[in-house]
């Protein structure tokens, strides 16, 4: 969670930041993310963990996501990032949110949204859900080409519509690839006319169904080009559109060093990342797959610190601070920013099957990068 216009800026997601950022100090862990079922109604080309109609083998029952909803709320981590697979496949979907509003915590579901009705989303409000983060790869034809179901994209900008008469706050996200990165532009001008709060764009992460897609990663060429652009958007209006980069932490420090060129004081976003470090891998985060596997971020699917059914919230923690707690090797290691970057540490697993690894795609130390990069 790098918001980059309340990095610099005090944008609208500065409180939670700091929230996510105390509970780090206190209990070692501010935000979880939650894959509460790998099972899906749509085939996306780039889905890092394979996601299908039938995947949910193996995943937690109701009883045991019950359980745990109520330990990470006794925990007392203050946001929770629904995600799947889709989410609304779930049966006891609401329950859990239920009990996460009881805790208080702030609730992101991520859908697809085909599935958002007006009786649903009423419930979502009522169940205090700050966000619905949806995704969004292109216009009609390439958006319902590139999930493989016919008729997707009408459903969502429907369905839209009843998240925003419901007072629903909207995330845009999307994946940076070669196939999408010409859409970028439609993609965030998308998102202002319907009014989300934010924007999402992720760097594709080749796992599942992308182990196909490794010749699609996008040159770093291009991702200075996209960093400009928001680099544009947070200057022009200081309170508007939030941006979040996923799975690309040193865009944060490409656009502090050139917002640093321009005269603007960038000492306070420093301050921040030493709290809640660009990626939170070990520093702050908590994912947990459908099976109940504990991993370091949710694009590490098949690297576990145990699973919750055999350890507690406190130890799978502690595990995870372990990994935290390690130096990272290669010129993440020797950048001035490892102790607020370090990498995405995703990357550097798939790429040298090291999780304490160089980051392969670092703006700052590849300005040339291509395509090589095989994660």
């Amino acid at each position: 969670m790098v918001h980059i216009r309340s990095l610099f800026f005090d944008g609208p997601l500065a409180e939670v930041e700091s929230q996510v950022s105390r509970a780090t100090k206190e209990i070692g862990v501010g935000e979880v993310i939650w894959s509460i079922t790998n099972k899906c109604n749509l085939l996306c080309k780039h889905c890092y963990v394979g996601a299908h109609s039938k995947s949910d083998i193996g995943e937690l029952s109701d009883r045991e996501t019950i359980e745990l909803i109520h330990k990470i709320g006794q925990a007392g981590i203050p946001l929770l990032f629904i995600t799947g697979g889709e989410p609304l496949l779930r049966q006891n979907l609401f329950d859990i949110l239920s009990i996460a509003n009881y805790y208080g915590m702030r609730t992101v579901l991520s859908t697809n949204a085909v599935l958002i009705n007006r009786e649903n989303a009423k419930r979502l409000k009522l169940l205090g859900v700050d966000y619905v983060a949806l995704s969004i790869y292109g216009r009609k034809e390439f958006h319902d080409e590139y999930v493989k179901v016919p008729g997707t994209f009408e459903k969502i900008v429907k369905n839209i519509k009843v998240l925003q008469e419901e007072d629903i706050g909207l995330c845009i996200k999307t994946t940076v690839n070669s196939e999408i990165f010409p859409n970028l532009s439609f993609i965030l001008n998308f998102a202002k006319n319907v009014g989300a709060r934010l924007i999402y764009p992720c760097d594709m992460i080749t796992s599942g169904r992308a182990t196909k897609l490794i010749g699609q990663r996008v040159l770093n060429t291009d991702w200075y080009q996209f960093a400009e652009i928001l680099l544009q958007e947070v200057i022009a209006d200081e309170q508007g559109l939030e941006f979040d980069i996923g799975a690309h932490p040193s865009v944060a420090f490409y656009i502090a060093e050139r917002l640093r060129e321009m005269g603007y004081d960038v000492e306070k976003a420093f301050q921040r990342l030493s709290e809640l470090n660009a990626c939170h891998v070990g520093k702050g985060i908590m994912a947990i797959n459908a099976k109940g596997d504990v991993i370091p971020c949710n694009f590490i699917q098949n690297y576990t610190v145990g699973n919750i059914r055999d350890i507690s919230i406190k130890e799978a923690i502690h595990q995870l601070q372990k990994i935290g707690a390690q130096k990272v090797k290669g010129y993440c290691g020797s950048c001035k920013f490892v102790d607020l970057c370090r990498g995405c540490r995703a990357k550097a697993l798939l790429e040298y099957n090291d999780i304490l690894e160089q980051d392969p795609s670092c703006l700052l130390k590849n300005p040339s990068k291509a395509k090589s990069c095989h994660c």
